[in-house]
């Protein structure tokens, strides 16, 4: 089940990963947002050390690999919260978050509003709030 509705809009910061190993690395951290992705596990998956997929993803996408899938995680997040009645705690798990109050430090820094707010919000028919937006991160 896919949450994000938008295609996100990569621009380009600089020489980069090339497109088709963005790409890949972008998919993956898509297709695996509910569980633990390690750097050495993006790295490996396009064949660079660390350091320099690392250097190389932040040329390409203006943020390090770590803040998009944290970025990515709280628009899935938002999605379940507006369109599902999952508790809080359900859908930081399932949004990859280690527990729900990590998912609300995240989501505060991110929106500005905590997961209850947010909730809140959408339930009285907030017609305002984005709820999956990743070029908004870009």
């Amino acid at each position: 089940m896919t949450y994000c509705t938008i295609k996100p809009k990569l621009k380009n910061y600089g020489d980069g990963l090339p497109s088709h190993k963005l790409k890949l690395a972008i998919n993956y951290i898509h297709d695996n947002l509910d569980r633990t992705i390690t750097l050495t596990e993006l790295a490996n998956l396009v064949n660079m050390s660390q350091y320099y997929f690392c250097r190389l993803f932040g040329e390409s996408t203006g943020i390090a690999p770590y803040q998009y899938v944290i970025q990515q995680r709280v628009a899935k997040a938002k999605g379940l919260i507006k369109h599902s009645t999952m508790p809080l705690a359900d859908i930081s798990f399932e949004c990859g978050f280690s527990s729900q109050s990590q998912m609300t430090q995240h989501f505060r820094k991110l929106t500005g509003m905590t997961p209850k707010k947010y909730r809140d919000l959408a339930e009285r028919g907030g017609r305002n709030l984005i709820t999956n937006s990743p070029e908004h991160f870009f």
